[in-house]
């Protein structure tokens, strides 16, 4: 798990208006692009913002209807939460991820529900460790699986 969370629960009375009531769904969507995609948003998801990779900050300042709609109908998917991992579980987390209900006490209580996880919290990167910090990530990744492979010899 590399800084993820399951999204909301929508109730399903809130995902029958922004369905069905005319101009509830536009300001839902107007309200998304402010929150999702903007400068702020490019801000609080990276430590150092201008390390933002050219396609990641193009997606998330100029984009378009369509992006929109689908983060919108992922949102309101209503999916279940998926279950707890029972097997070893490496969870990867940028230090100063500064989106909500993303800093490290979030990947703490992740940790503390997963019974077999590893929290590894890479510092200088906020929600895409990946992406600031590729050499710590791949070395966390590496070393993960380096004890998972000694554990099954």
């Amino acid at each position: 798990m590399v800084d993820g969370f399951p999204p909301p629960t929508i109730p399903a009375f809130v995902r029958f208006f922004i369905e069905r009531v005319p101009g509830i769904r536009k300001l839902i969507l107007n309200e998304l692009k402010k929150v999702s995609y903007s400068s702020d948003c490019l801000k609080s998801a990276f430590f150092n913002a201008e390390n933002a990779p050219r396609q990641v900050r193009a997606t998330l300042l100029d984009v378009d209807q369509r992006q929109l709609e689908h983060m919108l109908t992922l949102l309101m998917n209503n999916r279940s939460r998926p279950a707890v991992p029972k097997q070893r579980t490496l969870i990867v987390w940028g230090a100063q991820d500064r989106l909500p209900n993303a800093d490290t006490d979030v990947a703490i209580s992740l940790h503390q529900r997963i019974e077999q996880s590893e929290l590894q919290i890479i510092p200088d990167a906020g929600h895409l460790p990946q992406v600031e910090q590729p050499n710590a990530f791949v070395r966390v990744i590496r070393e993960f699986l380096q004890e998972d492979s000694s554990v099954t010899t």
